[in-house]
Parts: C-alpha cells; sequence; structure tokens
C-alpha cells in the first residue's frame, strides 16, 4: 500500500493581510502546507525554523529593496522555487527577477488557477531537485574517490544544475524523464566500487579502462555533456 505524500510546504509572503488570508485559505483548500508572513524579516525567521517547497512573495513590501529578501532566499535555500507576485511591475524587478532564477512573475489580480499551476510546477521540481541531490549525495558518500568515477559524478551534477536553472516544465519533465531507470547506472557503479577495490588504489589497469567504456556507454543514454 502506498503512503500519501506529505503536503507540500508553501511560505507565503505579503505586507497586505487581505492577500495573507486569501491566499492562506486558497492554498489550503488545495492542499498545502502553509504559512504566512506579513514581511521579510518574519519570513526568514520562518525559513530558518523549517524547509519549505515553495515561496510565494510580494515585491514591494518591507525588507525587500531591489529584491533583497530573494537573494538571501537563494543563500539560505538554494534551488527553492521563487514565485513573485506585484500590483507595480517594473522593468528593474523583472530583470532582477530573471537574473536570481525566480520562477514566475505574476501580477496582480491574477487568476487563482494560474497561481495553481505555477505552485503546482514549482512543487514538482523542487522534488525532483530533492531527489535528485540526495541520491548523488548517496552515491558519493559510497563511492571511493578515484579519477576515473569523474565522468559519473560531473553528469549527476549536470542534471542538478539543469534542474536547478530550468523554467521550462517540458524541459523538466524530459529531463526527469531520463532519470527514472536509474539501475543501469548503479549497476555498473557497484562493479566499479569492486574492482576499484581490486585495483588497491592503482591508477591504470585494464580492468579500469574496461569499467570506463562501461561507464561512458550508459550515461550517454542520458545526454550528458562531454566530460574532459
Amino acid at each position: 500500500m502506498n503512503e500519501k505524500p506529505e503536503p507540500a510546504r508553501i511560505l507565503v509572503v505579503d505586507d497586505d493581510p487581505v492577500v495573507l488570508d486569501i491566499e492562506l485559505k486558497r492554498l489550503t483548500h488545495w492542499g498545502y502546507d502553509v504559512a504566512v508572513a506579513p514581511e521579510a524579516a518574519t519570513a526568514l525567521s520562518l525559513l530558518a525554523e523549517r524547509s519549505f517547497d515553495v515561496v510565494v512573495s510580494d515585491i514591494d513590501m518591507p525588507g525587500n529593496p531591489e529584491l533583497l529578501f530573494v537573494s538571501r532566499l537563494a543563500e539560505m535555500a538554494p534551488g527553492l522555487p521563487v514565485i513573485l507576485i506585484t500590483g507595480n511591475p517594473t522593468l528593474e524587478s523583472a530583470i532582477g527577477a530573471v537574473t536570481l532564477g525566480v520562477r514566475a512573475y505574476l501580477l496582480k489580480p491574477y487568476p487563482a488557477q494560474e497561481l495553481r499551476r505555477e505552485i503546482e510546477a514549482a512543487v514538482s521540481f523542487r522534488r525532483l531537485h530533492t531527489s535528485l541531490l540526495a541520491l548523488y549525495g548517496s552515491l558519493a558518500a559510497d563511492v571511493p574517490s578515484h579519477a576515473e568515477l569523474g565522468i559519473f559524478l560531473k553528469a549527476a551534477t549536470y542534471y542538478g544544475a539543469a534542474l536547478a536553472s530550468s523554467v521550462d516544465d517540458p524541459a523538466i519533465a524530459r529531463a526527469a524523464s531520463r532519470m527514472v531507470d536509474l539501475e543501469p547506472l548503479l549497476a555498473v557503479l557497484r562493479d566499479a566500487v569492486a574492482v576499484i577495490a581490486r585495483s588497491k588504489g592503482a591508477f591504470r589497469s585494464k580492468d579500469l579502462g574496461t569499467l570506463r567504456r562501461r561507464l561512458e556507454t550508459v550515461l550517454a543514454r542520458f545526454e550528458p555533456p562531454s566530460v574532459a
């Protein structure tokens, strides 16, 4: 029996209490675990206490001059999707949003379903990104340090970066689909550990040459970038 996943955690930041009340009720109705903050300082305190999957934030509010709050978010929680909402769009804030990797820039009053689509896409992105980082961390912790495994680690890093920087939902879906079947990679990795253990730290051996070719062949299915 599959357990129901925990609801995504959404942080809404806005200095307008009416907006906070509307979004708290609406997002809770949609099934999300929602926290609200009236300005940047409170939001940063909440982020220091718990993790969130998405932040929905106003632009014109205390503590966010020149998108300072969004910059702090990138430092505190790298990869955390941010959806900006504003009733006073400017070229400067739009350029800043793009520069900081903001996922969406919505103009008030925005349709509820537009916000819902952006949140759903952001949650999917966040969970894919988090899963990939967890997988990368577990593999890196189990793999002995060896130059011959660099191609594998660089490919994993490439896909993490691709997910973290992408705002194109179809592209995220395509990248995710390539990572669904990881068993071939894991099988080769298990063989890699065994081979390296037998090589006793030697950097040159016939087995290691064969292993590298196998790694390259399997990784080619995921279309990684060329590795020097």
